[in-house]
């Protein structure tokens, strides 16, 4: 059984973790660490989803990853020797919290977008050309360096509506700039699959 460097993502971790598996060749881990990284990926892909089509506030949905979170890093190793197994079990809280962190962040941007859009008026926007009834409200991101559409003030009745922002639109910790850190830690720290 040989695993693809990226079958549990293209993050440092998740790289490891696949090189880990492959050099202890236990298929019961591997199932094991494939079905734990997938509920994580599959339940913060919902949890966003339900941002998207507002069946949840962002604040409902961090708390709920801050709650998946903790579940994660408080289970205690059942490796308690420093043999692969333990550094293995490291391995994939560290892939599963990479998710959460996701959309931790996504949450995060989401609730400023809300407050920005609760405190604007009509004349904060800016006119749409299609729609000269409608004022379009951004809010600035620091963090990704972008301007994210929030939503629209009608100028009628002042009517607000809400854009959903998405995790691809705010996401700046990506995996390359993940790669980019591990390797020049790895090579400094003299790494053997930085010497291939």
């Amino acid at each position: 059984m040989s695993l693809d460097e990226k079958t549990f993502g293209d993050t440092p971790a998740a790289m490891y973790l696949a090189r880990a598996l492959n050099e202890l060749n236990s298929l019961n881990m591997s199932r094991s660490a494939g079905k734990r990284i997938t509920a994580t990926r599959q339940q913060v892909a919902e949890l966003e989803e339900a941002y998207v089509i507002s069946a949840l506030s962002p604040k409902t949905i961090a708390n709920c990853l801050r709650l998946m979170r903790l579940e994660i890093t408080s289970q205690e190793n059942p490796y308690t020797d420093h043999g692969k197994e333990r550094l293995i079990e490291q391995l994939i809280r560290n892939v599963q919290i990479g998710y959460i962190k996701k959309g931790l962040r996504l949450c995060s941007v989401a609730r400023k977008a809300e407050r920005k859009l609760e405190i604007s008026s009509y004349e904060d926007g800016i006119e749409s050309a299609e729609d000269l009834d409608m004022s379009l409200i951004k809010l600035y991101d620091r963090q990704s360096g972008k301007y994210l559409n929030v939503g629209f003030i009608n100028k009628i009745d002042g009517t607000k509506y809400s854009s959903a922002i998405f995790s691809d639109d705010v996401e700046t910790v990506t995996s390359e700039v993940l790669m980019s850190r591990s390797n020049r830690r790895c090579a400094r720290l003299g790494k053997p699959h930085m010497a291939v």
